[in-house]
């Protein structure tokens, strides 16, 4: 460039901005020991292979020095994204046992013998003859009691909680008078003499 007669030199300068990677950093490194872990490359498929393309442009911007703050951050999510889901679909639901304590004079049958946490179990109380339920208790494996719904007919219902369960029952001699269609509430119809005091 001329100017009152003389020649300058104009020098272009890139500016380069400074962008925290810190997080992407982060994350990359966790998702390059999932990709390592499992042998991902290029020809995986599904959320293997997304995360595998996202960890290819990720560590792209990571010693990119031209990165801008909007990509870093872009990058970042879709990191986070792909490793929560690829984690979501791989770690199954863990159950815990239900376990059921030895009681005479009846039984008590869960409607399953482990359940994943929040899942609905049903347990049905079945007395031997001549008995009938005293109690029944749900505990988790701090000893804490759990909430028992009364659904009738022997059933009884609780959520399952994030632990171990023990149920317990203890059963009592039933007592009730049997309605034999006598005055008398202390004959039964077994009795010897039945036919002769009806």
């Amino acid at each position: 460039m001329a100017f009152n007669g003389s020649r300058y030199d104009i020098q272009e300068f890139l500016v380069c901005q400074t962008v925290d990677k810190t997080a992407l950093n982060d994350l990359l490194a966790k998702a390059e020991e999932i990709v390592t872990e499992k042998g991902l490359d290029f020809t995986s498929t599904g959320l293997e292979g997304d995360l595998f393309q996202a960890v290819v442009y990720a560590h792209a911007l990571s010693g990119s020095p031209l990165a801008t703050i909007e990509e870093v951050t872009e990058a970042a999510a879709a990191l986070e994204a792909a490793i929560q889901a690829l984690e979501n679909a791989t770690t199954p639901s863990t159950s815990y046992a239900i376990t059921v304590e030895d009681s005479g004079n009846g039984t008590v049958t869960p409607s399953r013998t482990r359940a994943t946490r929040g899942l609905t179990v049903t347990l049905t109380v079945k007395p031997d003859e001549g008995y009938k339920l005293d109690t029944i208790t749900v505990t988790d494996k701090n000893g804490d009691e759990l909430n028992l719904t009364d659904k009738g007919n022997g059933k009884y219902t609780f959520a399952m909680p994030a632990s171990a369960v023990t149920v317990e029952a203890s059963f009592t001699k039933d007592d009730t008078p049997v309605d034999t269609g006598l005055p008398f509430t202390d004959v039964k119809a077994d009795d010897w003499f039945f036919e002769a005091v009806k």
